[in-house]
């Protein structure tokens, strides 16, 4: 009888604690704007929430780091970039999370304290570089060795297509916050009011990014295993991307559409 590993306890234990979070918010409907809505990210947030928010930050981000050390040796390169680029971009977004910049008085380090600097400056290079070699790759690959194995990349503009949306969403979003961290005061000014007048923007939201990220991974280890077909895989993974992310995207079109309506 095989022992379940400490990555897949882990795994299971983070997506169950990303469903109980993103379970209230599920509030499928016609918004106020007369768009479609599937999660409510900015309704009010409890304490109670916000530490939930923080335990499956931790899973997610141990769980996601454990994975780096699991990958297969026949893996192809293009799998191993790839897979690396997920990983550090789920890293990115809870120690988002973890950190004050996430907005709320619920928080384990301050992001504008040393050691909170040292960790998010270094997250934040690792994923651009790992984003920058992962995009290089679909370029650079003539040979295309192991593509079949990555959900979505059927042909290069394909890949091009999967790829491009995190890179600029993930790695862009996280560096952003890099300025921020040499002015607190700018930050409380600007940033902070904001955040607190909807405390599930910089939490659930971004738990729901990083479940999503985890999701995508264990479907491509299932395509890998050839126990998923490449088009059903690459179905599941832009279907869960979306499922997950269309309000976030909503909710920044609308801040910049309605203005008055988002102190």
């Amino acid at each position: 009888r095989k022992l379940i590993s400490m990555h897949s306890f882990l795994s299971s234990m983070s997506a169950m604690a990303a469903i109980m979070v993103l379970l209230p918010t599920f509030a499928p409907c016609i918004d106020e704007f007369g768009l479609p809505q599937i999660f409510n990210y900015n309704a009010e947030v409890s304490v109670q929430m916000l530490w939930q928010c923080q335990l499956c930050a931790v899973l997610q981000l141990i769980s996601s780091v454990l994975g780096m050390f699991r990958l297969p040796k026949n893996s192809p390169s293009v799998r191993n970039i790839g897979f690396m680029m997920t990983a550090t971009a789920v890293v990115q977004t809870n120690f988002v999370i973890l950190s004050s910049l996430n907005g709320t008085e619920v928080y384990l380090f301050d992001a504008f304290s040393t050691v909170g600097r040292m960790f998010l400056i270094t997250i934040n290079t690792v994923c651009l570089m790992s984003f920058i070699d992962n995009v290089s790759s679909v370029i650079g690959d003539k040979d295309m060795q192991g593509w079949e194995t990555v959900p979505g990349f059927n042909n290069r503009i394909a890949a091009m297509s999967m790829t491009l949306p995190v890179f600029f969403g993930g790695c862009l979003t996280g560096n952003a916050y890099l300025p921020l961290l040499g002015d607190k005061a700018v930050f409380e000014q600007f940033a902070l009011p904001f955040y607190t007048a909807f405390p599930g923007v910089q939490t659930i939201g971004y738990c729901a990014l990083s479940f999503a990220l985890g999701i995508s991974a264990l479907l491509a280890t299932l395509q890998f295993e050839k126990k998923m077909s490449n088009t059903l895989a690459s179905v599941l993974v832009i279907g869960v991307l979306v499922l997950t992310n269309f309000d976030s995207a909503k909710f920044a079109y609308l801040i910049v559409a309605f203005p008055e309506k988002f102190p």
